[in-house]
C-alpha cells in the first residue's frame, strides 16, 4: 500500500481463472454446466426442424458477455457440441456476431 492508504491488487492468473468458472464450473468445484454446455443442452431439447434456426441466433446478454474473447469461446464451443451442419452463430446484446 502508499503512504494514502491506498492498496493495490496484482493480478496474474487469476484475471483469467474468474472467467474461466463462466465456461467451466467444474473445474472449481461448482456441480453446474458452464454457459456453453448449457446452451448445447437447450438445443439438443428442440425439434430438429428449428434447430438451425435458434442455434444460428445465440444471444450473450449481461455485464459478463463483454469479457474478452467470451462470446468467440462460447461459439466454438457451441459449435463443437452440435452437428456440423447446424449453423451456429453467438452474437452480443449491444450488436455483433462471433466469427
Amino acid at each position: 500500500g502508499g503512504e494514502d492508504g491506498e492498496q493495490v491488487l496484482v493480478m496474474e492468473s487469476e484475471r483469467f481463472c474468474v472467467p474461466e468458472v463462466l465456461l467451466s464450473p467444474p473445474d472449481v468445484g461448482i456441480n453446474q454446466c458452464g454457459i456453453p454446455e448449457a446452451v448445447c443442452t437447450s438445443l439438443s431439447r428442440l425439434p430438429a426442424p428449428v434447430l438451425p434456426a435458434v442455434a444460428a441466433r445465440v444471444l450473450l446478454t449481461g455485464g459478463n458477455a463483454n469479457l474478452p474473447g467470451l462470446r468467440e469461446r462460447v461459439a466454438a464451443e457451441v459449435r463443437a457440441g452440435v452437428e456440423a451442419a447446424v449453423p451456429v452463430d453467438v452474437a452480443l446484446a449491444g450488436g455483433g456476431a462471433a466469427d
